[in-house]
């Protein structure tokens, strides 16, 4: 029993910090919003303020697309059949552009016609936050 109580701490030490990782992480999630006006503001300020999160219905105008470049710090915002998705984490995404694409896919703009030749497709969408409607 004694050569076991150090582990049975241990454990017991890990999983309280498991649990206070947990309980924290989720209660410090801000709230979303179904207020337009809000979530119109909450777009634009997403632009200068990248830890910033917009819901699924803010109107994103041509103009905080086109902020979202991928370029300087900037977030790597993409619209595709006018839903605009933030596409800064994804694998292929460097500088503005989308690698493999050879250019012909990048930051800020709408591609709905360049996903069609994509060999992925719009389907690589689903997995990404889209994060309002294009205006």
């Amino acid at each position: 029993m004694k050569k076991s109580l150090p582990i049975i701490i241990v454990v017991a030490i890990i999983m309280g910090a498991g649990i206070w990782y947990m309980l924290t992480r989720s209660t410090s999630t801000p709230s979303s919003t179904n207020n337009t006006a809000s979530t119109n503001s909450a777009a634009s300020d997403t632009s200068s303020n990248p830890g910033a999160s917009t819901s699924a219905t803010a109107i994103i105008s041509q103009a905080d697309l086109a902020k979202n470049n991928g370029k300087n710090g900037a977030k790597c915002w993409v619209a595709v059949n006018g839903t605009v998705y933030d596409v800064s984490s994804s694998r292929g995404w460097e500088n503005g552009q989308h690698v493999p694409s050879d250019g012909s896919a990048f930051c800020g703009a709408d591609m709905s016609n360049v996903i069609d030749q994509s060999p992925h497709g719009a389907e690589v969408l689903s997995s990404l936050p889209a994060i309002g409607t294009l205006q």
